[in-house]
């Protein structure tokens, strides 16, 4: 996470910006080569940067938040690989074939805020006041629940569910095995699957396969005991390798004179006779016959192999596609979190609470539980064990409109996931442009005297004298000067003087570029909750100096009840920063 300070600081010791230093920090290398080699883009950018920097970092920290669902891509052959496993390693919900497609949208953003519990339970006054307070983590504008219209709050709640299932797979084999004295399952299988399900207690991974004889399948063979050799066939011995049976093998020396000689002479591994006995029947040319073992008969068998596997599996659930992989993350409350099904065999279960949870009210789960009921198996896998757990998700979401612009956002699970695809992050629109609030820094305190002037303007219209909370007001706008006591003192006995128009008019000139000014007073109108037809012309008057069309008067007018809702610190930092 970047801090606003430090961009700041570099903004500073970049030579005011003209480096870009600021601009790499942030990761935004192309513009800070830029600011680079054109000094801040010839001093334009580098200003521009000091009135907006903050909301940069704020920008670059929310991206940073962020929390992408998107799957990375993969080539063609990894995915071919990844379906053949999963076809061979295939959950309960596969099988039933309820998996859920993903739908999420591709510039959505995602924040967890934990911190702050019951959110849905929460009223609608407390949700507002909720997601004004994460205004600013969520990158929108300040206050955001406050300035918000047309405000339509839905509660609803998402499923998840997971299923732990153990799999039974067995498959046919044809066998046979020397010998007629073994042991069989009984007789009267007539599919490998009626016969009972073992599995372990506890199914942590794949166990062991193992092989069952079924003898209803068994028939008996006699055969011979011995059988010719199969290393010889039948000869009783073997050619000589080093003389390749001709019983001779060369010799080679030298004469006296060193001349070279050759000679044959006698095997020294046959004996010169060109065979070696064969080690496999000792030259009987039989041996023991290998399909009886010895024992004049044999067995020939169907069998069946036993393999158990476990399979964690979690389906989240919503009428919201978009909002799956969010309720794939939230935490939500446990309502049913036991062993569901468990089967003997094929055709028996000895264990059934399916009662239990169709008595929960809700859609998805009545769904899973009747595809279980009608879900063919395939041929060489069964379910033996199945346990669910169910969780609720609560899901809270917020339409509003921001200046006759929709939008839309959702609070999903305990730990609060707020979720959207856009919302108002620029902006009002009475705010002023970057230059205009450039040169507001060079006349701030007269800004602050103006709204000051315009207050007192307003309360005096009703009936000529200011009430308590408008003199509260005054006193903190004024108390936002900076100025000596003695000034401040001064301009208060200005204040509580009927003052009109014309008499105001030099020090509210500053303020001609700022619709700010036609909000703040009609707040001021509506300060005490009554609003009397002088304060209705004095309001007139200024909307004729400042020049406001009547289209935009409506909601500006608007946007005056939402600024009551704040404090008096957070309506004052909206109007004079």
């Amino acid at each position: 996470m970047k801090k606003i300070g430090i961009a700041y600081l570099l903004w500073f010791l970049g030579f005011f910006g003209w480096l870009g230093f600021h601009r790499f920090y942030l990761w935004k290398i192309g513009t800070g080569i830029l600011w680079l080699f054109t000094f801040g883009c010839f001093g334009i950018g580098a200003l521009v940067d000091l009135f907006t920097l903050g909301r940069q970092v704020r920008r670059y920290n929310a991206k940073k938040q962020m929390q992408g669902i998107d799957k990375p891509k993969t080539s063609a052959r990894r995915k071919r690989k990844s379906n053949q496993q999963k076809n061979l390693n295939s959950g309960l919900f596969d099988i039933l074939k309820i998996r859920t497609q993903e739908q999420r949208r591709k510039k959505s953003k995602l924040f967890e805020f934990s911190d702050t519990q019951g959110v849905y339970v929460m009223n609608d006054a407390e949700l507002i006041d909720f997601v004004s307070s994460k205004s600013k983590a969520i990158g929108a504008i300040n206050h955001l629940g406050v300035f918000a219209d047309d405000v339509k709050i839905t509660k609803e709640f998402g499923t998840r569910i997971t299923a732990d299932s153990v799999f039974v797979i067995r498959k046919e084999y044809n066998r046979e095995q020397a010998g007629d004295k073994h042991s069989y399952k009984d007789d009267g299988i007539k599919n490998i699957f009626d016969d009972s399900f073992t599995p372990p207690e506890v199914v942590e991974q794949e166990t062991e396969e193992k092989f069952y004889r079924i003898a209803s399948t068994v028939k008996t063979y006699e055969c011979a005991t011995t059988m010719k050799c199969t290393s010889c066939g039948g000869q009783g011995y073997h050619r000589c390798s080093r003389c390749d049976g001709t019983g001779k093998e060369k010799q080679e020396g030298t004469y006296s004179n060193g001349a070279s000689k050759i000679q044959f002479v006698q095997c020294g591994r046959c004996f010169g006779s060109g065979r070696i006995t064969c080690s496999n029947c000792d030259g009987t040319r039989i041996e023991t016959c290998t399909r009886c073992e010895g024992t004049g008969r044999y067995q020939k068998y169907k069998a069946y192999s036993d393999q158990y596997i476990p399979y964690t599996d979690v389906l989240n659930l919503t009428d919201k596609d978009y909002l799956i992989p969010v309720i794939a993350k939230a935490k939500g409350d446990t309502i049913f979190n036991d062993m569901l099904m468990e089967w003997k065999n094929q055709h028996t279960l000895c264990l059934d609470k399916r009662s239990i949870i169709t008595d929960i009210h809700n859609k998805y789960i009545a769904d899973v539980v009747s595809l279980l009921e009608k879900y063919t198996p395939p041929q060489d896998k069964r379910v033996a064990r199945v346990k669910l757990q169910i969780e609720l998700i609560p899901i809270t979401i917020i339409d509003y409109t921001f200046e006759s612009h929709p939008y839309q956002l959702s609070i999903v699970g305990d730990n609060n996931y707020i979720y959207f695809d856009k919302v108002p992050s620029k902006h009002h629109s009475y705010k002023q442009n970057i230059f205009q609030r450039a040169g507001n820094i060079f006349n701030s305190e007269k800004r602050k005297i103006g709204f000051a002037y315009i207050a007192s303007f307003i309360f005096h219209s009703d009936d000529g004298q200011i009430g308590k909370e408008e003199l509260q007001l005054l006193n903190i706008i004024v108390g936002a000067i900076k100025m000596s006591k003695e000034k401040q003192d001064a301009l208060m006995n200005q204040l509580i003087k009927p003052l009109s128009i014309d008499k105001i008019k030099p020090y509210i000139s500053c303020l001609r570029s700022d619709k700010r000014v036609i909000i703040f007073a009609w707040h001021c109108v509506i300060a005490d909750g009554q609003i009397e037809k002088s304060e209705e012309q004095a309001f007139e008057q200024l909307v004729q100096y400042f020049k406001v069309q009547e289209k935009m008067l409506n909601e500006l007018k608007n946007k005056a009840t939402k600024f009551a809702k704040l404090t008096k610190e957070e309506m004052l930092n909206e109007y004079l920063k």
